[in-house]
């Protein structure tokens, strides 16, 4: 898998960066807000990922860049270690879904997950007119 890694160029008060992103517009918004840019003025170039599993949803390589930034006129290339990735990570708990769907009508879905985090769950529930799940 592939280490955390950004690359942020800030030039005359606009930010371009190059970054393997699950989300580049919460990405966009962080780097703004570290470098006090207007959201327009900061462009993500989201590249492929080499195995991001919802790691690549936390922002603290973004912001790390973008301090660097600040302080050099030159492009910036951050690639944590396997060492600070691991020592650094964010680590969710282990869990468990059972979903079940159908294609005709009434066009339910229905999930029943054990994790003791809602957020993760609630990140890949399915959007569908008629959606019930149930917390265990």
């Amino acid at each position: 898998m592939e280490p955390m890694n950004i690359t942020a160029h800030l030039r005359e008060g606009r930010c371009e960066v190059w970054a393997p992103s699950q989300a580049a517009d919460a990405m966009r918004s962080v780097i703004a807000k570290e470098l006090e840019l207007a959201e327009s003025s900061v462009t993500v170039h989201t590249t492929l990922m080499g195995g991001g599993f919802g790691r690549r949803y936390q922002y603290d390589f973004p912001a790390e860049v973008a301090q660097i930034a600040k302080h050099v006129e030159v492009p910036v290339q951050l690639v944590w270690t396997r060492e600070d990735d691991m020592t650094h990570d964010f680590y969710r708990p282990a869990g468990m879904r059972r979903m079940r769907g159908a294609l005709d009508t009434p066009r339910q879905y229905r999930s029943v997950v054990g994790s003791p985090g809602r957020r993760a769950a609630q990140l890949s529930m399915g959007r569908t007119r008629q959606t019930q799940t149930r917390w265990v």
